[in-house]
């Protein structure tokens, strides 16, 4: 499960994911090699990828906005909250947040919710390393998972991963 930071104007408009050609999401996924597409999918095509790559897309806040500098401190911890509910209901293998800002505000809320460390030690989730001005971004597996109660489904835990902002 993808996981955006809002939908921006043009996505507002056409009520798809990632719906600004510019931004590179669509190219990056097609690149990853998580489709079978032979080509990058259109904006359009976003609603088919459940059942067509067991692939989702959600957004931290489903208010559009320009800028996450619009979203208000109690949005996002909502919509945090809500991001983590989704993991659990759908139960994905992993959470992709796109975006090292989304990342740092989920960190915050699984903090919050104290989920385990990936780990699966009962020890605390290691602190954030505090930011440096022009630090490069960080990408890859975060230091929590969820771990699901055995079942219906078979996923039994959803990691958590960090890419690169495609806007």
């Amino acid at each position: 499960m993808f996981c955006g930071f809002s939908p921006g104007e043009m996505s507002a408009e056409t009520g798809h994911h990632f719906g600004n050609p510019t931004n590179a999401f669509w190219r990056s996924l097609h690149g990853s090699g998580l489709t079978t597409a032979e080509k990058a999918l259109h904006p359009s095509e976003d609603g088919t990828m459940p059942e067509r790559f067991s692939l989702g897309l959600t957004n931290l806040v489903t208010r559009p906005t320009n800028s996450a500098n619009e979203l208000s401190a109690a949005e996002m911890r909502a919509g945090a909250a809500t991001v983590l509910a989704k993991a659990a209901r759908y139960r994905p293998r992993v959470v992709c947040y796109v975006g090292n800002q989304i990342a740092d505000i989920m960190y915050e809320a699984v903090v919050k919710t104290h989920l385990m460390p990936s780990s699966g030690s009962p020890s605390k989730i290691p602190p954030r390393v505090a930011k440096r001005k022009n630090a490069p971004p960080r990408h890859g597996l975060e230091p929590y998972k969820i771990v699901h109660a055995e079942g219906s489904g078979s996923v039994r835990e959803t990691l958590f991963f960090i890419m690169g902002s495609t806007s």
